[in-house]
């Protein structure tokens, strides 16, 4: 992924800012506990005609979301399924396919005294999407959060919906700028601020 060279050059933040890719649902790296975590995900679609009632699936699911109903039939609850692609793999008939893969962002996590699990902040197609959507976070983060306050921190204080907000206003430079970035976090005061 692309996110090491787009801000590697980013060293005057408020505060530490993490970030942790994970290729899957497994989120070996800890995405859900760092400032920003991103999880590729794969979309399941279910296609009956193609189901040979197997229950391969249903063993393969850990997260139990994918159930037999009273005719028989597959069902998977899409509110319990978390994108991991496990039933994928376990179908042998392509009644379960990958209807699409995605990046899901998370925001917000941390370890330490007050730990605090990251918010979903969407899913996104390319990796262009997902640095823009990281640019602007860390922009947001940048002009917002006071010394030493991190991603999460900033959030509580403000709330999810203002930040998502600040975050969708925000209009990104062609490159972030330290030296600027700096600036208006050391000039801006806080207070004088409608948050």
């Amino acid at each position: 992924m692309e996110l090491d060279s787009a801000f590697l050059h980013l060293e005057h933040l408020p505060a530490k800012l993490k970030i942790a890719v994970a290729g899957c649902s497994n989120s070996c790296t800890h995405p859900l506990v760092n400032d920003i975590g991103i999880i590729g995900i794969a979309r399941v679609a279910l296609i009956q005609e193609n189901c040979r009632h197997c229950l391969k699936c249903i063993k393969s699911c850990s997260e139990g979301a994918i159930q037999q109903d009273s005719h028989g039939d597959i069902m998977i609850d899409m509110e319990k399924c978390i994108d991991c692609g496990d039933c994928i793999s376990a179908c042998n008939h392509a009644a379960i396919v990958c209807e699409d893969r995605n990046y899901r962002m998370y925001i917000g996590g941390k370890m330490g005294r007050h730990p605090r699990f990251g918010n979903v902040f969407g899913d996104f197609a390319t990796q262009s999407e997902l640095i823009e959507q990281v640019e602007k976070i860390i922009g947001v983060f940048a002009n917002y959060a006071q010394k030493g306050e991190r991603l999460g921190s900033l959030i509580e204080r403000i709330s999810i919906e203002k930040f998502e907000q600040l975050v969708g206003e925000w209009q990104p430079a062609d490159q972030l700028d330290c030296a600027l970035l700096d600036f208006q976090f050391t000039d801006l005061s806080l207070n004088e601020m409608s948050l």
